[in-house]
């Protein structure tokens, strides 16, 4: 079985947040829900990425490869494991 990818991020939660679905397209990364910051971190920890609210985020500097996003919300951190 496939295992998680955590190697390198601490505190990964689930990302079962429906009101925070993101969806990779191409070179967006399109966030459904409100937030306040986003980081995007490689699976070796090292952060790619980060800014302020964007519903629409350019992924044309990354990668294709599986990264990690993480949103900071009301509620605290969302995390969620994406492939591009």
């Amino acid at each position: 079985l496939a295992q998680p990818i955590t190697d390198g991020i601490s505190n990964v939660t689930s990302g079962s947040d429906d009101s925070l679905m993101p969806v990779v397209n191409g070179t967006e990364l399109i966030v459904n829900g409100t937030y306040q910051t986003y980081q995007l971190f490689s699976t070796d920890g090292s952060l790619l990425q980060q800014g302020g609210y964007q519903q629409r985020i350019d992924l044309s500097g990354v990668q294709p490869k599986v990264f990690i996003l993480k949103l900071s919300t009301d509620e605290g951190v969302k995390s969620f494991t994406l492939k591009r």
